[in-house]
């Protein structure tokens, strides 16, 4: 798993592009929270073939809060969001987020 850092609008939007071929995923995560690396650790090391995309909410917060306005979900930090079709399709914060409820969501995209 290697984890691409979010960090300009550009590369957001390019996400956003990319979901409409392959679920995309975005961990919002907060370096003074010891619960987002908990959840981070939970994760990995993740299916392999995806894009795995981290935004510190501290350091882009501006980044963090446009985030949350396109993809009209609620900000939470630990958070887990996959995007797909260009929109957010699930997201899970602090203890839902594991390793199985993001197989189960991508397992539900591919048997559609």
């Amino acid at each position: 798993m290697k984890w691409h850092k979010l960090e300009s609008d550009e590369t957001l939007d390019e996400l956003i592009k990319r979901s409409h071929h392959a679920p995309q995923l975005i961990f919002k995560h907060s370096s003074r929270c010891s619960m987002s690396s908990v959840a981070l650790n939970r994760i990995q090391p993740g299916r392999q073939g995806l894009d795995y995309y981290i935004v510190d909410v501290i350091s882009k917060r501006k980044l963090s809060d446009h985030i949350e306005e396109r993809f009209e979900v609620i900000h939470q930090s630990p958070q887990l969001l996959v995007i797909y079709g260009g929109r957010s399709i699930f997201d899970a914060s602090h203890f839902g987020i594991t390793a199985d409820v993001i197989e189960n969501q991508l397992n539900l995209l591919e048997e559609v």
